[in-house]
């Protein structure tokens, strides 16, 4: 389970359920505006008002860039993602913003891979 308290608004708690013991603590240099688990692995996506997010598993965490937006003039440059949903089945998620959505097909394993900077 992940939690977000109003007074620390830039920190995600990861809590062990079959233990009830704190795992980690996420710390940001934004504010985190949204965070979810993907509904069939410990997969946890953070989004912080960025053009990126972030990946954390119990095994590591990783930085995922967002693509930029080249191809229309009507829509902006690029994401800055404040709200995630995933796909139930856990194959896909929804990243937006105020006016954009893009779908996004994570790999499960964005953790641990290269130099923990991957795009998505």
């Amino acid at each position: 389970m992940a939690t977000k308290c109003d007074t620390m608004p830039t920190a995600v708690w990861v809590w062990d359920m079959t233990t009830l013991e704190l795992t980690a603590v996420l710390l940001h240099m934004n504010p985190v505006k949204s965070f979810k688990f993907a509904p069939q692995n410990h997969q946890l996506v953070i989004a912080t008002g960025q053009t990126r997010t972030f990946v954390w598993t119990p095994s590591g965490a990783c930085v995922v860039e967002l693509p930029r937006n080249d191809f229309t003039a009507q829509a902006p440059a690029s994401l800055n993602v404040n709200k995630i949903q995933w796909n139930p089945r856990g194959s896909n998620l929804i990243l937006t913003d105020q006016t954009v959505a893009i779908l996004a097909f994570p790999s499960d394993d964005l953790v641990g891979v290269g130099n923990g900077q991957q795009n998505i």
